[in-house]
This record gives structure tokens, C-alpha cells and sequence, in this order.
């Protein structure tokens, strides 16, 4: 099976207060999706037992 590298992305360095407010809002947008597609998130887990569905994470941002 021929899988794809892993997606790289190069961020450019910011402060603190903007890494924490970043990471709220992608953190938020991630609730929503899965709230938004938990069905459709699920169908694909049970359908494909070798992917793990990623692990969540509620620590801090730092």
C-alpha cells in the first residue's frame, strides 16, 4: 500500500498570546466538525479498523 509522506507545514513564529488564541479557535473548529460529522466520522472509523481515529486532546497549549 502506497501511503503519502505526512503533511508538513511551516509556521512562522508568534507570540504567545496569539499561539494561545490560534490554538482556541482551531480547537473550536475542531469541535464543531466532529460534532457537525460525527456520523459520517464514525462510518469511516468502523470502515477502516487500521486508521486510528486521532486521540483528543484537552491539555494546555503549552
Amino acid at each position: 500500500m502506497n501511503r503519502q509522506p505526512p503533511l508538513v507545514i511551516h509556521l512562522p513564529p508568534v507570540s504567545d498570546k496569539n499561539a494561545a488564541e490560534i490554538y482556541s479557535c482551531l480547537a473550536t473548529l475542531t469541535e464543531a466538525f466532529a460534532s457537525s460529522y460525527a456520523l459520517q466520522l464514525q462510518r469511516y472509523y468502523d470502515r477502516q479498523p487500521q486508521e486510528q481515529r486521532p486521540a483528543r486532546f484537552d491539555g494546555e497549549p503549552f
